[in-house]
């Protein structure tokens, strides 16, 4: 009978063992710091845009107070209307409505006309529509006056057509009739054409 030989036990050797259970605590004492050092950066971080986010709430909420100080202060201011606006504007100025604000001295119809056409032209009645339409009327026969003495003064003139004007002169069909409707122009009907004054055109160009 054969006898059986024992199995020899291996044995680590006990400094082996002492080594890799102090790597072990070392690795876990590493690894709790590296974890708490995280914890620490990414509270610190937190509190950070905390602080950061704190800080622009409170701009905000100084510059709301802002814009209603100044709403509250633009509120108060009373603005004037426009029409109390241009009767101020032509109080102060040289030009006048008939009625308002007038001068001592009587006025020359043809004053009256020259007044009239100026205000038109600085064109800032606000409301006032009617008067509006008076000067521009007023401003019209002041044009047609003025017309008539040019061509009046004038020692060769000749009545052109529309068509004739606008070739003499380079001058578009939409231009001159519309210079004819305000007055610029001298212009006579005669039916079915409507001619123009060549002295009011030479003179209207020399002005520009």
């Amino acid at each position: 009978m054969f006898k059986r030989k024992k199995k020899k036990e291996f044995l680590f050797d006990p400094k082996l063992i002492t080594a890799a259970q102090e790597l072990e605590i070392q690795a876990t004492a590493s690894h709790r710091k590296d974890k708490s050092v995280r914890a620490d950066v990414q509270a610190s971080s937190t509190s950070q845009k905390k602080v950061e986010l704190a800080e622009k709430q409170a701009q905000l909420t100084e510059l709301e107070s802002k814009v209603a100080r100044a709403a509250a202060k633009v509120a108060k201011i009373k603005r004037p209307s426009a029409k109390a606006k241009s009767a101020k504007q032509f109080k102060n100025s040289s030009h006048s409505f008939p009625g308002k604000f007038n001068n001592s001295k009587p006025q020359s119809p043809a004053d009256k006309l020259a007044d009239a056409a100026a205000r038109y032209k600085l064109n800032d009645y606000g409301g006032n529509v009617s008067q509006k339409a008076r000067d521009r009327d007023m401003a019209k026969q002041h044009n047609i006056n003025n017309a008539k003495r040019v061509h009046d003064s004038a020692s060769n003139t000749t009545w052109l057509t529309i068509a004739s004007a606008c070739e003499a002169f380079g001058m578009l069909e939409v231009t001159l009739r519309r210079l004819c409707s305000d007055g610029t122009l001298l212009s006579r009907n005669t039916g079915k054409t409507l001619l123009i004054s060549s002295a009011t055109i030479n003179d209207f160009l020399n002005k520009l």
